[in-house]
C-alpha cells in the first residue's frame, strides 16, 4: 500500500503537468517507473492514444505460416506476386512457402506497406519474420 506523501507527491506532479500544458510524464527510477498522463478533459481514459498519429504505431511482423523455401513469386507466373514497395491490405497474399511440393499462402497481419526482411529462396523456420508493414497515415 502506498504511504500517504506518495500519493500527494504524484498529486503534486499531476498538478505541475496540468498548469505547464504537458499531457504526459514517465519518470523512471533503479527499481521503479511512473507513467502519468492527462486525458482531455470529457474524454474517457485511453481515448486520446487511440487518436495518436498512425506514424507512431510499430510496424507489424509479418511471420512465416510453416517451415520452407520462401517464395516471392509463384513458380507458374513470371512475376512477383506484390511489386516492391506497394500497399497491401490485411489479408492479400504478398508470398509463398515452398514446402516439399506444396505452396502455402503468406498472408499480410495488416494494412500499410511492405519491407522484406528475407530474400526470395530462403530457408524459413516456423514463426520466422518475413517482412515488417509499416502502417500507413490516413490523409
Amino acid at each position: 500500500m502506498s504511504r500517504p506523501t506518495e500519493i500527494d507527491e504524484i498529486a503534486g506532479l499531476l498538478a505541475a503537468m496540468e498548469a505547464a500544458g504537458v499531457a504526459e510524464v514517465e519518470i523512471e527510477g533503479p527499481d521503479a517507473r511512473l507513467h502519468l498522463r492527462l486525458e482531455p478533459e470529457g474524454m474517457p481514459a485511453g481515448a486520446a492514444q487511440a487518436r495518436e498519429p498512425a506514424e507512431t504505431a510499430p510496424p507489424t511482423l509479418c511471420r512465416a505460416p510453416a517451415a520452407g523455401f520462401l517464395l516471392l513469386q509463384h513458380p507458374a507466373a513470371g512475376r512477383p506476386l506484390l511489386a516492391p514497395g506497394a500497399p497491401v491490405a490485411a489479408g492479400d497474399t504478398v508470398a509463398l512457402i515452398r514446402t516439399g511440393l506444396l505452396l502455402r499462402p503468406v498472408t499480410a497481419p495488416a494494412t500499410g506497406r511492405l519491407r522484406w526482411l528475407v530474400e526470395s529462396g530462403a530457408l524459413l523456420g516456423y514463426g520466422t519474420p518475413l517482412a515488417e508493414i509499416e502502417p500507413q497515415i490516413p490523409h
